[in-house]
């Protein structure tokens, strides 16, 4: 789904219907939906249990909604460590450090993270992370 700047942004409910009836899905791209909020994003996640790749770039929901994501999609969560190998997060502006500290954590396969126009105020590159454990750490346009 993209949604263009000038034109209305998909709501919760347009997303909560596409996971209705859409339940097979495996991949999803967001890109540019303002008007989704943790709402929309868990509902999918409840919905669309078969799912293995999420894209999200210049949406509004926070980390609750990648949260939501983790937690209930079989494929992405089913073990301990979970199988996501790979995460873009870009220009998420209200993704937080405690959002990308539970991200890596729950994601012990995470090999590829790539940070595209984040505000650097809104990140600590902690020590704590995992971050021997990955391959790329690419950051861009971080402000």
């Amino acid at each position: 789904m993209r949604c263009d700047r000038t034109s209305t942004s998909i709501s919760d409910d347009v997303l909560m219907l596409i996971s209705l009836r859409c339940k097979n899905l495996t991949r999803f791209k967001l890109r540019g939906c303002r008007e989704i909020s943790e709402i929309g994003m868990a509902g999918l996640a409840k919905n669309c249990k078969a799912l293995k790749k999420l894209s999200c770039g210049s949406c509004m929901f926070r980390a609750k909604g990648i949260n939501a994501v983790i937690d209930h999609c079989a494929v992405i969560s089913r073990s301990s460590p979970s199988s996501l190998k790979t995460l873009h997060i870009v220009k998420t502006p209200e993704c937080s450090n405690l959002g990308l500290s539970y991200v890596v954590e729950r994601c012990r396969l995470l090999r590829k993270l790539h940070i595209d126009g984040w505000r650097t105020n809104n990140i600590e590159l902690s020590s704590s992370y995992r971050f021997q454990d990955i391959d790329l750490l690419y950051l861009n346009k971080l402000s």
